[in-house]
C-alpha cells in the first residue's frame, strides 16, 4: 500500500513538472518576438505574398490556391511592391510538388518533394532562401511541377518575407493552439502509460480484475502515437526537423497504427462474441501497416495512395468500437467513463475525415485532436477519482489495522501484530545480524486485581508496558501478548546492548516502585536466536519464556523467604 501511494504521488509530480515545462514553452514561444526593455528580441514582422500573383493566361490569383493536376505544371507570378524591400529571406513550401523560384528570370532557389534521380516523393518541403537587398519592381516567379497524378489537388501556398526569426516565430505563432493540444496530449499519454504499468505490475498477482485502470497503457500508447502523429502534419515540426522524408513517414506509418492500441483495449473489456471481430481488425491494421512499409521500401510505392485504405480502417476500427464499448460488461469498474470518453474521439474522427475529402476543404483540422484531448481529459478525471477513492480506503486500511494491532489499555502492539512479526521475521531471517526474545510477565497480578481491584491491575500493566520500552534498543519491537505477558523482538544487537538494556530497564522498574504506593515486580527471560544450529523464531520464544518462568520462580521464593525470616 505505501509503496503504491508512493508511486502515485511520483507520477503525479512528474505530470506536474511537465505540465509547467509545457506551459513555460508557450510562454517562452509567445514573448520571443516582444521587446524586453530596449532590446529587441526578434523582429517578428514579414510580409506574406498572397495577393498580385497572376497565372500563365494572365488571370490575377490569391494564394494560397488548390489546381487540379496538369502534366505541364503551374506558373505563377508577381512583382515585388516598395514594402516588400527589407525583407532578407524568403520563406517557400511544397506538398507533392517539385518548385523553382525566379527572380527577374535568374533561378533563386528550389523546393523539391522529389529530386532529380529518386523515385521516392516526400510529403513536405520548407526552404528558406536568401534574398538580395534591391527588390523593388523585380519579378518573382514560381515555377511548379506536380508529381502524383490526377488523383490529388495541388496547393500552391503563399511565400513569406521577412527575417529568419521572424519566419520562424510567425509559423509556430500560427499553430501555437494545435502545438499546444499536441503537448497535453503528449503529456496526459505519457502520464497515462505509467500509470497503466504501474497498475499492471500492482495487480500482476491478481486474477480476473475486474477494472478498466489495467487499460491505461493502450489509452497512453495511442495518445502518445497520436501526438506524433498530429505533430508530423504541423508546418512547425519542418522547422526543426529537416528530415523531411522522416515526417514523411511518421505522418502516414504512425495514422496506419492508431487505431491498433483502441482495438486492444476493447478486445480487453469487450463482450466475448466482439473479441474475435475485434482481434480480426486489430490483425488488418498490422498487415496493413506491414504492407504499406513492404511496399514503399521494396516497390516505391507512394504512402500518400494508400491512405484512403488507412482511413477506411479507422472508420471501420471506430464502427466496431462504438457498439463493442457500449454493449460491454456494464458492472465493470470505469465502463460508464470509458464509453463516454469515446464519443468526442469517434466524432472528431468522423469530422475529420470528412472534411478532408471535401472538395476545396483545407487536409489540416483539429477536430480529430479536440477529441481526442477531451478523452484524455476524461481518463483524467476517472483516474484521479479512483486514486482518490483508492486514497480513502488506504487510510481507512490503516485506521482498521492499527485498531486490530493496537493494544487499547496500553497503547503498544498486541498479540496479533506479534504473530504477524514472527511470520516476517522467520521469511527473512538471513537479513538480521542478530535476533533477541525478551519475555516479560508481571508477577502477583491476580494478588492485586483481588485486593486493590482491577483498577489498579491495569496500572500496573500500563506502568509495566512504559518500563519496558525504557530499554531503549534501537531496533526492537514491543507487544502485549496476554493479561500480564509482554514479548519484545530485539534485532541487530550485540550482547552488550542486551545487558545495557536490563540495566536501564532495572533502575526504571526501581524508580517506579519508588513513586509509587502499588509495587509493581516483572519477571524477565532473555534469550538469543541460534543461527547455526538450525534454531526457529518458536523455539526462541519458548527458551525465552522459560527462562521468564524461571526468573519468576525464583523471585516467588525468594518472597517467601523473605516472609519466613519477617515472622521469625
Amino acid at each position: 500500500m505505501g509503496k503504491t501511494t508512493k508511486a502515485i504521488q511520483r507520477m503525479f509530480l512528474f505530470f506536474g513538472a511537465s505540465a509547467v515545462a509545457v506551459l513555460f514553452a508557450v510562454w517562452f514561444a509567445m514573448v520571443s518576438g516582444r521587446e524586453c526593455g530596449d532590446a529587441v528580441l526578434a523582429n517578428t514582422e514579414i510580409t506574406v505574398l498572397d495577393g498580385g500573383w497572376q497565372d500563365e493566361e494572365g488571370n490575377s490569383v490569391s494564394l494560397p490556391i488548390k489546381l487540379p493536376y496538369r502534366p505541364e505544371g503551374f506558373c505563377l507570378q508577381t512583382v515585388l511592391r516598395p514594402e516588400d524591400g527589407g525583407r532578407p529571406f524568403l520563406m517557400v513550401s511544397a506538398k507533392y510538388l517539385n518548385i523553382h523560384l525566379f527572380l527577374d528570370g535568374r533561378e533563386i532557389g528550389s523546393c523539391l518533394c522529389r529530386p532529380e534521380g529518386q523515385t521516392k516523393t516526400v510529403g513536405k518541403i520548407f526552404k528558406i532562401l536568401p534574398l538580395p537587398d534591391a527588390l523593388e519592381g523585380s519579378e518573382l516567379r514560381i515555377v511548379a511541377k506536380p508529381l502524383l497524378g490526377g488523383d490529388t489537388d495541388y496547393e500552391i501556398t503563399a511565400p513569406r518575407m521577412g527575417t529568419e526569426g521572424a519566419i520562424i516565430y510567425n509559423v509556430i505563432l500560427e499553430e501555437l493552439p494545435l502545438m499546444g493540444l499536441i503537448a497535453a496530449i503528449f503529456c496526459f499519454g505519457v502520464f497515462l502509460m505509467i500509470c497503466g504499468v504501474q497498475t499492471m505490475l500492482a495487480t500482476a498477482s491478481i486474477e480476473e480484475i475486474q477494472t478498466y485502470q489495467s487499460s491505461f497503457l493502450h489509452i497512453g500508447v495511442f495518445a502518445v502515437l497520436f501526438a506524433f502523429y498530429s505533430l508530423s502534419i504541423t508546418d512547425s515540426v519542418h522547422l526543426f526537423e529537416t528530415n523531411s522524408h522522416l515526417i514523411y513517414l511518421m505522418e502516414f506509418l504512425l495514422l496506419a497504427l492508431l487505431p491498433l492500441p483502441l482495438l486492444m483495449l476493447a478486445a480487453g473489456v469487450c463482450a466475448p462474441r466482439f473479441f474475435k471481430i475485434l482481434t480480426a481488425a486489430g490483425c488488418a491494421v498490422l498487415i496493413n501497416f506491414g504492407a504499406q512499409v513492404f511496399l514503399y521500401y521494396f516497390t516505391g510505392l507512394e504512402l500518400r495512395d494508400t491512405v484512403l485504405i488507412t482511413h477506411l480502417l479507422i472508420l471501420l476500427s471506430m464502427v466496431l468500437l462504438t457498439p463493442a464499448l457500449l454493449i460491454s460488461d456494464r458492472k465493470r469498474n470505469g465502463w460508464w467513463w470509458l464509453t463516454l470518453s469515446f464519443l468526442p474521439v469517434l466524432l472528431g474522427a468522423f469530422l475529420d475525415l470528412f472534411r478532408y475529402y471535401l472538395p476545396g476543404a483545407g487536409q489540416k483540422a483539429a477536430g480529430f485532436q479536440l477529441g481526442v484531448l477531451i478523452f484524455l481529459l476524461i481518463q483524467m478525471v476517472y483516474l484521479i477519482r479512483q486514486n482518490l477513492l483508492h486514497y480513502e480506503s488506504y487510510l481507512k486500511f490503516n485506521v482498521y489495522k492499527t485498531m486490530a494491532y493496537t493494544d487499547v489499555l496500553t497503547g503498544i502492539a498486541n498479540r496479533a501484530a506479534c504473530e504477524e512479526k514472527i511470520m516476517e521475521v522467520g521469511k527473512k531471517l538471513e537479513s538480521y545480524s542478530s535476533i533477541w526474545c525478551i519475555c516479560a510477565d508481571i508477577n502477583n497480578l491476580k494478588h492485586t486485581n483481588d485486593t486493590l481491584g482491577h483498577a489498579a491491575g491495569d496500572q500496573l500493566i500500563k506502568g509495566a508496558a512504559e518500563i519496558l520500552k525504557t530499554a531503549g534498543f534501537e531496533d526492537s519491537a514491543l507487544y502485549r501478548t496476554g493479561g500480564d505477558e509482554f514479548v519484545m523482538l530485539v534485532f541487530n544487537q550485540s550482547e552488550k546492548d542486551i545487558r545495557e538494556g536490563k540495566m536501564r530497564f532495572d533502575q526504571a522498574l526501581t524508580r517506579y516502585n519508588s513513586l509509587h504506593r502499588t509495587k509493581l515486580s516483572i519477571a524477565w527471560g532473555c534469550d538469543r536466536f541460534r543461527f547455526e544450529s538450525g534454531d526457529s523464531i518458536s523455539k526462541l520464544l519458548s527458551r525465552a519464556d522459560a527462562l521468564m518462568y524461571e526468573d519468576k520462580r525464583r523471585e516467588k521464593e525468594a518472597g517467601v523467604k523473605k516472609q519466613q525470616n519477617d515472622t521469625v
